[in-house]
C-alpha cells in the first residue's frame, strides 16, 4: 500500500493500494494536474528552516495562502525528514509547491493547476513568488 497526495479544495493524503509513488498527485477521474514550471536551488539544512518560515510569514503579500506538511520516517537510516510548503491562491487554481529534504541539498519547487480545469493565469503569481525569493535573499 502506498501513500499518495490527493488534491481537491483542501489537500488529503489517501492509503490507495498499488498507485504510484508516495509523491504522486493523485486527481479525481477526468482531472488531470499540470506543472507549468519548476525551480531548484541549494539548500543547507539550516537554510531550508529558515525558507519554510519565510515562506509561511511573506506568502499572502504575495496573494498566496500557505500550508505545510512535514514527514519523518524514524525507521531509515539515517531518519528521514521533509518538509513541503504548499501555497495557493483564492480560488485554488494555482499551487507553488516547496519540496525539502535532509536527503537533498535542493529546495525543489513547483507551479500548477492542482488538479482544476486551469481558471486563472498562473504567471502573475509564479513571478510575484519568485522575486520574493530573491528579494529574501534564496536562491543566489
Amino acid at each position: 500500500m502506498k501513500l499518495i497526495l490527493v488534491a481537491t479544495g483542501v489537500s488529503i493524503i489517501l492509503a490507495i493500494p498499488d498507485v504510484g509513488s508516495a509523491n504522486e498527485l493523485a486527481c479525481l477521474p477526468g482531472a488531470r494536474a499540470h506543472v507549468y514550471e519548476h525551480r531548484a536551488f541549494v539548500v543547507s539544512v539550516d537554510e531550508s528552516k529558515r525558507l519554510h518560515a519565510d515562506l509561511e510569514h511573506h506568502s499572502d503579500e504575495i496573494g498566496l495562502s500557505y500550508s505545510s506538511v512535514g514527514g519523518y520516517d524514524p525507521y531509515e537510516k539515517p531518519p528521514l525528514r521533509s518538509m513541503d510548503s504548499i501555497l495557493q491562491s483564492k480560488s485554488v487554481g494555482t499551487v507553488v509547491e516547496v519540496r525539502t529534504s535532509n536527503r537533498s541539498r535542493y529546495a525543489k519547487i513547483t507551479v500548477g493547476n492542482n488538479c482544476f480545469a486551469p481558471s486563472e493565469d498562473w504567471r502573475p503569481y509564479w513571478t510575484k513568488f519568485n522575486a520574493m525569493l530573491d528579494r529574501l535573499g534564496y536562491g543566489k
